[in-house]
C-alpha cells in the first residue's frame, strides 16, 4: 500500500470517515484526522498526549510518538508510572535525530518517508487495525525562519495528504508560550483541524500548500 502523496486517497469514501475513533483533549477524532494542537507549557501537554496514548495503547492501537531529544526514555518511564497496568508493547517512542532531522536537517521528502515506513511496517501485522501518531514540535524552535516555516508548512500539508491510506490519526503539538505568531498561524493554515483551549475545530482556513 504506498501513500505518495502525488496519488491522493487510495480507498473510496466510508462511513468511518466521521465516525469518532478517538479523543484528544477531551474532542473526539475521527479516522485519517490531521490535527494541530496548541498548548502551554510543559504539564498540559503531558496530560494531553499521556490521556491521548493512553486511550489507544489500552484498546490494541499503535502508537508513535516523537518527543523531545533525549527525553525517549523519561516519556516511556513518565507514561507507565501515569498508567501502571497499560501495556506499551505498541509504543515506540522516537526523537528528532531519528525522524524529522535524521539527516541533520530537516527534509520534508526524509520525514515522510519515515512516515511511510512506519506506518506501512505497522498495518503489514495483523494485529494493527488502527494508529495513533503524535509529535512535539519544540525541535522546530532553533530552525525558525522564514524559509523553514514555508517549508514545514508544505510538509504538514503533504502529511495530510500522504497518510490518507491508512486507518490513522496524527496530532502535531506546538507550545504557545514557546512559538511565535508567525509560526502559530502558518500552522493553522497549514492543517484541516485545529485544538485549542480544550476546542477542536474544522479549519476554515486550510490552505494545501502541497
Amino acid at each position: 500500500m504506498s501513500t505518495r502523496d502525488s496519488n491522493g486517497p487510495t480507498e473510496p469514501p466510508s462511513t468511518d470517515l466521521v465516525a469518532p475513533v478517538a479523543t484528544f483533549g477531551g474532542v473526539q477524532m475521527a479516522v485519517r484526522d490531521h490535527l494541530v494542537a496548541f498548548y502551554r507549557g510543559p504539564a498540559e501537554r503531558e496530560r494531553l498526549i499521556f490521556d491521548h496514548l493512553e486511550e489507544g495503547l489500552r484498546g490494541g492501537e499503535t502508537c508513535l510518538y516523537v518527543t523531545a531529544e533525549g527525553d525517549r526514555h523519561n516519556f516511556r518511564a513518565g507514561l507507565a508510572a501515569d498508567d501502571p497496568g497499560i501495556d506499551l508493547q505498541y509504543l515506540e517512542v522516537r526523537e528528532p535525530s531519528s525522524t524529522y532531522l535524521r539527516g541533520g536537517t530537516f527534509s520534508q521528502d526524509g520525514m515522510l518517508e519515515v512516515l511511510d515506513a512506519w506506518f506501512r511496517e505497522s498495518f503489514e501485522r495483523e494485529d494493527c487495525g488502527f494508529a495513533r501518531c503524535a509529535a512535539e514540535m519544540s525541535w522546530a524552535l532553533p530552525h525558525v525562519s522564514k524559509q523553514f516555516i514555508g517549508e514545514l508548512s508544505k510538509y504538514e500539508a503533504r502529511v495530510a495528504r500522504s497518510t490518507r491510506a491508512y486507518r490513522q490519526v496524527t496530532v502535531c503539538l506546538y507550545d504557545m508560550d514557546r512559538f511565535g505568531s508567525d509560526v502559530i498561524s502558518a500552522m493553522i493554515n497549514a492543517h484541516p483541524k485545529v485544538w485549542i483551549y480544550g476546542m477542536a475545530f474544522e479549519n476554515p482556513y486550510y490552505h494545501d500548500y502541497s
